[in-house]
């Protein structure tokens, strides 16, 4: 038993390699994989990506109306992830490379499979590998999905995004108080987490044009 990897859709990691030959040269992308010997990268780690709404979450606490948007890989240059890539459906039914990073989000999401392979739950049971993201309010979780019985598990990720109300995406005394910070949680918790970052936002934030 342990976290599983379902099959990306045929062709998917075909467009990622496409994707990574056509990058603009110069781009801080393209530099960074350029920087690499090409026998010494390696995709891997290919897993699906979900949209979650704010609204659903916090009020439901669950996260089965998820949408599924892309696959990301992971792009490892002598074993050390140095960039994702992600082949999106942009509501055509086909997918196309949209999204490469090479940010901070790389090695923290390889960090967090690492923390939650090593976790006696995902010894006992099997579970799938997913990513959920929260548009608008910088959240974004790896989610492993119980292929039997019990809950979910979702684990919040990254450094501080662009914009982001405050360091490490949520706002740190509620996580503290909460014992909540970069650690295994439910579902349930996880819904508390959102109402928080919303909450934060909404109070600290003045989205309306001036």
């Amino acid at each position: 038993m342990a976290i599983q990897l379902t099959q990306a859709p045929a062709g998917a990691q075909d467009l990622v390699r496409a994707g990574l030959i056509e990058l603009p040269p110069g781009s801080v992308v393209a530099v960074a994989v350029g920087q690499a010997q090409p026998g010494d990268l390696q995709l891997a780690i290919p897993h699906p990506v979900y949209i979650a709404d704010a609204e659903d979450l916090v009020d439901n606490g669950r996260l089965d109306r998820a949408e599924l948007v892309a696959w990301r890989y992971l792009l490892f240059s002598k074993r050390v992830p140095i960039a994702s890539i992600e082949p999106r459906d942009p509501d055509s039914g086909e997918f196309r490379v949209s999204n490469v990073n090479v940010g901070p989000y790389v090695p923290a999401t390889f960090d967090a499979i690492q923390k939650l392979e090593a976790l006696e739950a995902t010894r006992d049971r099997d579970y799938e590998l997913a990513e959920v993201e929260i548009p608008g309010l910088y959240v974004m979780a790896i989610w492993l999905r119980n292929l039997g019985e019990g809950e979910d598990i979702v684990f919040p990720i990254g450094p501080e995004a662009p914009h982001a109300p405050t360091p490490g995406v949520f706002p740190p005394q509620p996580l503290e108080s909460a014992r909540l910070g970069p650690a295994p949680i439910s579902v349930a918790e996880f819904g508390s987490l959102v109402r928080t970052a919303r909450t934060h936002r909404a109070t600290n934030f003045d989205d309306s044009p001036r």
